[in-house]
């Protein structure tokens, strides 16, 4: 048995896996351990990619190579065949694949930033619903009047979460929002409520040109931290510079007030369809 071969096939499929957690597009019904994971060990930006720490991660499988190509290089030379393939061929693929990862990410936040949507297709047929309650909250509006989920019951919530200062993934959320078409209660959470104070919020709805009737919420930051945790979002403030990093997420509730879809970064196609299920129509 080739042993020095076989590790370091193992070698390959292990990198190749912490690779494709550190970049692979995740949809937007990513499964909140899987954001949660991919945050902790690569520091996520908002446009899907690793921080300037993640990516010093993602070559943290360096080392073991290293220590297969000391252990076991005679018997991977005499399999020169195979080594060309497994050394040069496939991690010129995973490069390459790399590579394309990075241009797309970069691409698709360049197409936000002009506030202009993805490319918008169908929100697919199985794409999962979901049936918890939307969390308690108490928060104020840019009227100063108070905010709950019992006075958002009765018709569908587009709820998303952003804040002033942002200038990477709160752009393009602010802009879909505005695009959503539909007898709809738009409601934007400040995930900075340390600088978007309540007295601050009426001239942040007017920055955001929001339309009519959407609701811009702030309040005690326990309260906001209260609700992101509740909810499971994955927000991290840096406290030097209080610019903080967090998904492209766009959650529909339903009239009965149940978190009935989460999206990352959707088209306003997919939220307008998301809406109209999310009230039993097809």
């Amino acid at each position: 048995m080739r042993v020095g071969l076989v590790a370091y096939g193992l070698w390959l499929t292990s990198t190749a896996s912490w690779w494709a957690l550190a970049l692979a597009p995740l949809p937007g019904s990513a499964p909140e351990w899987l954001l949660r994971t991919r945050q902790v060990c690569f520091g996520t930006l908002p446009n899907g990619l690793p921080d300037g720490a993640g990516w010093l991660t993602m070559a943290a499988p360096l080392p073991m190579l290293i220590a297969l190509v000391v252990l076991y290089g005679g018997e991977l030379r005499a399999q020169r065949q195979r080594v060309i393939v497994l050394l040069v061929a496939l991690p010129l693929l995973g490069l390459a694949w790399t590579a394309r990862r990075v241009e797309q990410a970069w691409r698709d936040q360049t197409v936000f930033a002009l506030g202009q949507p993805l490319p918008e297709g169908s929100l697919p047929e199985g794409y999962p619903r979901g049936d918890k309650p939307l969390p308690g909250f108490r928060l104020l509006d840019q009227h100063a009047r108070v905010v709950t989920p019992q006075l958002l019951a009765g018709k569908p919530v587009l709820l998303t979460f952003a804040y002033a200062h942002c200038a990477t993934v709160c752009p393009a959320l602010i802009g879909t929002l505005r695009q959503v078409r539909g007898d709809v209660q738009r409601v934007v959470v400040t995930l900075d409520p340390w600088r978007d104070t309540c007295g601050s919020l009426p001239d942040l709805a007017r920055q955001w040109d929001l339309p009519e009737g959407t609701l811009v919420l702030s309040g005690e930051p326990e309260e906001v931290e209260r609700l992101t945790s509740k909810l499971q979002i994955p927000v991290e403030r840096d406290m030097k510079t209080g610019e903080i990093t967090h998904p492209a997420l766009v959650l529909v509730i339903d009239p009965e007030g149940r978190v009935a879809y989460t999206m990352m970064s959707p088209s306003p196609a997919w939220i307008e369809e998301a809406i109209t299920r999310s009230c039993g129509k097809k």
